[in-house]
């Protein structure tokens, strides 16, 4: 079944259908296996050299290997710097080089104004699960470079969703699609035919799918970007390929033809027998040809006249039963043995396509070593002029260019109740409302000077005039970034930030955990690694007050512990009340470990001081 919800690229900030929901990783750097299921809000908490970062960076890699086709994947490029596979792959204990394998689930929605029930839908967010996209990439070494893996194998399954549970006008996924390929030199390789044609292109890859009619198809070759599959040539009878070659370009161009042959028209019986006798011919001479069979035959059949194409029935030669008895006429005639040919992945490929575009385009990331203060910044480099950078260094640039731009953010009033308003408003405006809020300044402004740069200057509550950023505190550069990359970002973007709080004090990075929730309940998705307990505690404080107990779902907090060397994340569970359920070991001690130690040892004292007295 065609499904509109994946019928064509659109760009994405209107196409808001998809979200990652999990992320997997097998034998990845520190992580042995772990599965992390993501929230609207998910915080990575851990110990120095825990392994908070690796989950970020994997996401950057697949983000990155999206603009690669083939079966190459690349760990080294302008998003992230990974190494080699060798140092990539885990080498803790007992690895015995087990394979590097990557994974997700996709959630797809039902886009913005899809379907109403009963009221329009806000956001993608809240729009009906339609099917589940679940992807996994096996990665190995590759031959031609060190800092490039292969993949090996890709395994991939769209599930639909419980119809019962849609409403009713949401379209719906009729059934599920398999794909499960491997790289020639793999192990387990599903066996090809030994057929000449099948053996005359190129095979990066094999395996199987699952087609819409139920049937096992077996790929003799597939177009992969990214690590997902686009589309595939699978092997079918030579006698159909004929056949459906000759009736594709019968319906592309009788239409036209049909003006000057309105006559004559074959029937079924000699319809038959007519397009058997031709396509024989053509089979014929097309029997020594170098090219792939069925390019070959397009070929043939162009040169045929028109008459051998206007005389047929439209109506008739569309039919599954004309199909039947014309490839029964071809087998018998000597058309035998298997070829590749094109197969749209239908549904499957549309998702696919869905989630690499999400990867490509709908990540952003912002590392921990921010951009240092200065008197002006750099512009933004062509073609991605939304992208504050990954150290925050074209904020200026996407304010000069941007600034303007009407966004859909929550922002805090005078009075520090954060609301959305009921229209867009400026993206400086929505900028200078959290600077506020946040503490850094009353309000930012750009100027474009010329060869020099862009200068940002910002105005404080108790200084007259505006000041560079120079002149100010490093917690407004550092912080500035944070801001304006989650307002500017459409919702459905998935923004991973490394250490938002550097450089701020405990009350900021308390109101900047409320910055962080309000982004994401506004349809954008952040994973956020940081070393803030006042953030965190902030986050415990909003689950508490949270009356509707909705907040549980949007926050969740993972604690990055290795024990023998392997990484794990581990959800804190939190009660509606804002309590740990159990407290996992150094989660955030220290603090109270301090407190216990001067109260013991101001007891202590104070009985030493006591009994001198005495």
């Amino acid at each position: 079944m065609s499904n509109p919800i994946f019928e064509r690229r659109v760009p994405f900030a209107t196409r808001r259908g998809i979200s990652l929901r999990r992320w997997r990783l097998q034998n990845f750097k520190s992580v042995r296996d772990a599965e992390v299921e993501l929230r609207p809000l998910t915080v990575v908490v851990g110990a120095n050299s825990a392994g908070k970062s690796t989950l970020l960076q994997s996401i950057r890699a697949a983000s990155q290997a999206t603009s690669t086709a083939g079966y190459l994947y690349p760990l080294n490029g302008r998003g992230v710097r990974l190494g080699t596979v060798t140092e990539v792959r885990y080498r803790g204990p007992s690895s015995d080089d087990e394979p590097l394998i990557i994974g997700a689930d996709f959630e797809i929605r039902a886009p913005r104004g899809m379907y109403r029930d009963g009221r329009a839908v806000g956001s993608a967010q809240t729009a009906p699960v339609l099917a589940t996209l679940s992807w996994e990439v096996k990665l190995g070494e590759s031959s031609q470079q060190k800092g490039i893996a292969k993949i090996e194998r890709l395994n991939v399954d769209l599930k639909p969703a419980d119809h019962d549970a849609l409403p009713r006008q949401a379209p719906r996924l009729d059934r599920a699609w398999v794909l499960a390929i491997a790289d020639d030199d793999a192990e387990d390789l599903v066996p090809l035919d030994e057929d000449d044609d099948a053996r005359s292109i190129p095979h990066y890859f094999s395996g199987q799918f699952a087609g819409a009619n139920g049937n096992l198809l077996e790929v003799a070759d597939i177009l992969v970007e990214g690590g997902f599959p686009l589309d595939a040539s699978v092997m079918r009878s030579r006698a159909e390929v004929l056949f459906e070659t000759w009736r594709d370009m019968l319906l592309r161009r009788s239409i036209h033809e049909r003006d000057e042959v309105e006559h004559d028209l074959l029937t079924v019986v000699n319809a038959i027998d007519e397009v058997s006798r031709v396509l024989l011919e053509v089979h014929a001479a097309v029997a020594e040809s170098k090219s792939e069979y069925a390019d070959a035959v397009r070929f043939e059949l162009s040169s045929k006249s028109p008459e051998t194409r206007t005389r047929f029935d439209l109506n008739i030669a569309s039919s599954e039963s004309f199909g039947d008895e014309v490839v029964k006429e071809l087998t018998k005639g000597g058309v035998q043995g298997e070829v590749p040919f094109p197969h749209r992945l239908d549904d499957l490929g549309r998702a696919s396509n869905l989630a690499s575009s999400y990867l490509r385009s709908g990540i952003r990331y912002l590392g921990p070593l921010r951009e240092e203060p200065r008197a002006a910044y750099p512009d933004s480099p062509e073609g991605d002029d939304s992208y504050v950078g990954a150290k925050g260094e074209f904020t200026a640039s996407v304010l000069q260019r941007h600034g303007d731009r009407k966004v859909s953010v929550p922002t805090p009033d005078d009075e520090g109740a954060i609301k959305t308003p009921r229209r867009p408003i400026q993206l400086m405006t929505a900028v200078s409302r959290w600077a506020k809020y946040l503490d850094i300044g009353e309000s930012f402004s750009v100027s474009d000077q010329g060869r020099f740069g862009i200068q940002m200057q910002v105005r404080q509550a108790d200084v007259e005039g505006d000041l560079d950023l120079t002149s100010v505190g490093t917690g407004v550069s550092q912080l500035l970034p944070v801001i304006v990359m989650c307002v500017q970002a459409p919702a459905g973007s998935l923004l991973l930030i490394e250490q938002p709080e550097l450089h701020l004090n405990p009350k900021v990075q308390q109101r900047l955990a409320d910055f962080l929730l309000a982004m994401a309940q506004s349809g954008r998705h952040l994973i956020v690694e940081t070393h803030s307990e006042y953030l965190i505690s902030r986050l415990r404080r909003r689950v508490a007050e949270d009356e509707k107990d909705s907040l549980q779902d949007t926050i969740g907090i993972y604690f990055a512990k290795r024990v023998n060397g392997a990484t794990t994340y581990d959800l804190v569970q939190q009660n509606e009340f804002g309590g740990i359920e159990e407290w996992p070991e150094n989660f955030f001690d220290q603090a109270t470990e301090e407190e216990h130690a001067i109260l013991s040892a101001a007891v202590k004292k104070r009985r030493a001081k006591a009994a001198r007295v005495e």
